[in-house]
């Protein structure tokens, strides 16, 4: 469970993730919207009673966007969440890699690669 990771695991699992990113720049828009990781707990937005662990990551402050990672949520690990609230978010809002994650989150703003899509 995410409860149980430490910040340094969870530094950890980014730097493995770190080194799948495949795309010019997302690298380095992840870095410049990185934080220490803190976690932080958020309800579903369909259940209220419930809550998840998740670890923030990054925040891209301008888009009002965490991003996040949790093992104990929807089936993807990483997610972009609002940062203005304490909602877990929709399940279309998690993704199988970091750099999904990134793209996602709109802290990238570069051309995607011919045949690219979200995990």
């Amino acid at each position: 469970m995410t409860a149980n990771l430490a910040p340094d695991d969870v530094s950890d699992i980014v730097q493995e993730e770190l080194q799948r990113f495949s795309i010019v720049g997302t690298r380095a828009a992840f870095a410049s919207v990185m934080c220490s990781p803190h976690r932080q707990d958020r309800t579903w937005d369909w259940n209220q009673g419930q809550t998840v662990d998740v670890w923030v990551v990054a925040q891209v402050e301008a888009l009002d966007v965490l991003l996040v990672y949790s093992q104990g949520g929807y089936a993807d690990p990483w997610g972009c969440v609002s940062a203005s609230d304490r909602l877990l978010g929709m399940d279309a809002q998690w993704y199988a890699s970091l750099e999904d994650a990134v793209i996602e989150s709109g802290a990238w703003k570069g051309a995607l690669p011919p045949g690219y899509e979200v995990r």
